[in-house]
């Protein structure tokens, strides 16, 4: 889309604390929307009289409160700027680092000091000259003499043979690449809230109190997306300020090619993937807030993965089978459990880009398949799924590792 429309400065920054929604924070990072822009002018909403006068006349409604309304985002899924394995911060090296602080509710984990190299391992291991600085529930990007595969430590951490979430075959070598890390937690209700600057050619809003919910879309050879809808506690006019634009500070474009999907240690052939983070953005309701909300909670976190398998079984070609499987149909469906079975679980692991700087790993160690439904996929057999992720006996539903 071209036109006035488009001509949008948008800049995002953090609030202080959970129960600020009102401050303006004093950094604030430049981003570059996809699509339309979100973030447009609200209105105030009319409040019908019901009523007739002495003159037998209705009246005219009264100005309300805003409409606060909700507003989409969608930004190109970047890798962080920089990354050789040395310390990262994503707040200022990428352009997600923020939002995804403000999404999940809880600040990043990122790599502090100096990273090392891989001295050899196999399987699940991964070896290394130094382990002080790579500690358990990191992501590690290491080339295993053919492939770069992206894994997370999940013990052994700060020692030199740490453990890894799955196998990752060949003999690791080379520098090992640390990502930053979000989680979703559901026990954590009260987020910090986001601020936006919002200013189209003849137009500037401010977006206070901001509280939203993501998912990230990777399609068909195209680029992975960050999606996110916000809702504000307060929208104020401003003055324009003609800002000059300046190109985020990112690494590169995470592209849904050369990619791997793992259940267990066995990688399948899957596409049109979608991770949605889950929760439910509510309104605290109050008389003191300026347009009747004081900020938002977000409840019923439950992460969900969904995609597409393939129904195939050629060796090599990656399918899933349709019964007697692995992973195979039966169990996508249920079919495979009596009335009032528990479900199996599995531990997914998911792979997007290969590249420091451009790569994404997500991790659901007690994933079940909740849907499971036969499909045609361009002619060929499939079933399309959604897995529904959920709390382990330690750490969370759903680990988030950008490199």
């Amino acid at each position: 889309m071209t036109g006035q429309a488009r001509a949008f400065e948008l800049r995002m920054g953090k609030h202080s604390s959970t129960s600020d929604f009102t401050g303006t924070p004093g950094t604030l990072i430049q981003l570059e929307p996809e699509g339309d822009p979100g973030f447009k002018p609200t209105q105030r909403k009319k409040l019908e009289r019901g009523s007739m006068n002495a003159a037998a006349r209705f009246q005219a409604p009264l100005a309300g409160p805003n409409e606060l309304g909700q507003h989409n985002l969608e930004l190109i899924l970047r890798g962080i700027s920089g990354n050789a394995g040395g310390a990262l911060d994503p707040e200022a090296e990428s352009e997600v680092g923020k939002i995804l602080d403000v999404i999940t509710g809880t600040d990043s984990v990122d790599p502090a000091s100096t990273g090392t190299t891989a001295t050899g391992g196999a399987t699940t291991t991964l070896t290394v000259t130094s382990g002080t600085n790579y500690t358990d529930g990191m992501g590690v990007l290491f080339s295993n003499g053919t492939d770069t595969v992206a894994r997370e430590i999940v013990s052994g951490g700060t020692t030199n043979s740490l453990t890894l979430d799955r196998t990752h075959g060949g003999t690791p070598t080379g520098t090992v690449i640390r990502a930053s890390r979000w989680t979703i937690d559901p026990s954590i209700v009260h987020h910090k809230h986001a601020y936006f600057d919002a200013e189209g050619e003849e137009y500037r809003r401010l977006f206070f109190g901001c509280m939203g919910t993501g998912k990230i879309i990777c399609s068909m050879n195209e680029y992975a997306k960050l999606v996110t809808t916000w809702q504000p506690t307060n929208v104020t006019d401003s003055a324009e300020a003609n800002p000059s634009f300046t190109i985020p500070t990112t690494g590169n474009a995470i592209v849904g090619v050369a990619s791997t999907m793992y259940v267990g240690s066995t990688a399948y052939t899957f596409r049109d993937l979608e991770i949605d983070f889950g929760g439910t953005v509510v309104p605290r309701g109050a008389h003191n807030g300026t347009h009747g909300v004081y900020g938002y909670g977000v409840f019923n976190k439950v992460p969900k993965i969904s995609g597409k398998f393939y129904l195939d079984t050629t060796s090599g070609l990656g399918g899933i089978t349709d019964s007697a499987g692995t992973l195979d149909a039966t169990m996508l469906q249920a079919t495979d459990k009596s009335v009032g079975a528990v479900l199996g679980t599995f531990d997914i692991g998911i792979q997007i880009g290969t590249a420091a700087g451009a790569c994404l790993y997500i991790r659901a160690p007690l994933a079940a398949f909740t849907k499971g439904e036969k499909v045609s996929i361009d002619g060929f057999d499939g079933y399309s799924f959604e897995a529904t992720c959920y709390g382990p006996t330690t750490g969370a539903p759903l680990r988030i590792h950008l490199f």
